[in-house]
């Protein structure tokens, strides 16, 4: 649901993960951003950050303290997200640039984070977490250089089955 922008599915299936303990909570923090609701996302961050610091609770903190208009505590956890995790997840600071609309950052960092893991890279081009640079060419380039061009899946065979007999 999330990755078709259908937030509101989304966010039913992610309000019940939660209410069985079962995650979901980065998640749920996202699709609050997503609909305007920063306040709702900084609680679901900052619950992720209970006890331990973490790439995820850090990435959406700044996301939604940038969209609370929150820009000296933006770039406090945007520092510590870096510094703390930049070498391991440069995704997650990508994440946060491609919101903030510095698309230069961002692509900077989703290079660090292709040059590491090149194959795991195919997720995000679905990712709400990326949607402000899927205009920019090098969005593009980078999806050619993972094999997630348009062109390249195209030439994929693929069929859905669904009502599989057992």
């Amino acid at each position: 649901y999330l990755a078709a922008g259908m937030l509101d599915e989304a966010l039913g299936a992610k309000t019940k993960l939660r209410a069985f303990n079962q995650g979901g909570t980065y998640h749920y923090g996202l699709i609050k951003l997503l609909k305007g609701e920063p306040e709702a996302a900084l609680e679901a961050f900052d619950e992720l950050l209970e006890g331990d610091a973490n790439t995820g609770g850090l990435s959406g903190r700044a996301r939604a303290m940038y969209d609370l208009g929150e820009l000296e505590e933006f770039e406090v956890t945007l520092a510590e997200l870096e510094s703390d995790w930049g070498d391991e997840d440069p995704d997650a600071v990508a994440a946060v640039y491609a919101w903030t609309g510095q698309s230069d950052e961002a692509f900077e960092w989703l290079e660090k984070y292709f040059e590491q893991n090149e194959n795991q890279l195919r997720h995000y081009f679905f990712a709400p977490d990326y949607w402000n640079l899927v205009d920019d060419p090098r969005w593009m380039d980078l999806r050619r250089r993972a094999g997630m061009s348009e062109e390249q899946l195209a030439l994929l065979d693929f069929s859905l089955v669904t009502g599989v007999d057992r």
